[in-house]
């Protein structure tokens, strides 16, 4: 379903980072999370997954969580509630970029250490046809996707001029911040 197509990107950079894992979908209302910040929205989102799927957890494991958000012309955006919402967000990409806030949570289930913080990447796009936003609309990617852009599906993917910060952050993952603590806990 809708879930599993969201997170399959953020599956794709674990498993591209050689990490061997177990897809547990967090039982969170998203929507009851409010904050009028995108840095401490996205950490409260991670946080509440994070500890929705560890307090389930019965073997000692580590809990990963992530999450997206998108900013705008200032206003915070996540997937798109119906269509003139996601022809609004994909009309505004190529005019203005959008600042993509990526949250995420690791808890040691054994330890019950938690970690968790947010990275930042700005993606700036080309000029954006309306053949393209009626393709991108069809496929659903809106509905998904935060800011109604998803990084590595067609025909989004062709629209990027440039990126500025870690690519990992506009698919939903902050791998660089993941993979240092992933390292430490590893090691041990």
């Amino acid at each position: 379903g809708e879930y599993e197509a969201m997170e399959k990107a953020i599956q794709d950079l674990l498993k591209e980072a050689g990490f061997v894992f177990t897809v547990v979908p967090p039982d969170v209302d998203e929507s009851a999370i409010q904050e009028s910040s995108p840095y401490r929205l996205v950490e409260e989102l991670v946080l509440a997954k994070a500890r929705a799927v560890a307090i389930g957890v019965t073997e000692p494991a580590i809990v990963i969580a992530g999450d997206v958000v998108g900013r705008i012309a200032g206003k915070i955006v996540g997937k798109a509630k119906d269509e003139e919402e996601a022809r609004w967000m994909l009309t505004r990409l190529s005019k203005e970029g959008v600042e993509f806030i990526a949250g995420y949570a690791v808890i040691d289930t054994a330890t019950s250490c938690e970690w968790h913080g947010y990275d930042v990447a700005w993606v700036h796009f080309k000029k954006i046809s309306e053949e393209d936003i009626r393709e991108c609309i069809a496929k659903g990617i809106p509905f998904r996707s935060a800011a109604g852009f998803a990084m590595r599906e067609e025909p989004c993917r062709n629209w990027v001029a440039r990126v500025e910060g870690d690519e990992s952050v506009v698919i939903g993952l902050p791998m660089r911040r993941v993979k240092a603590i992933l390292g430490e806990l590893l090691q041990k």
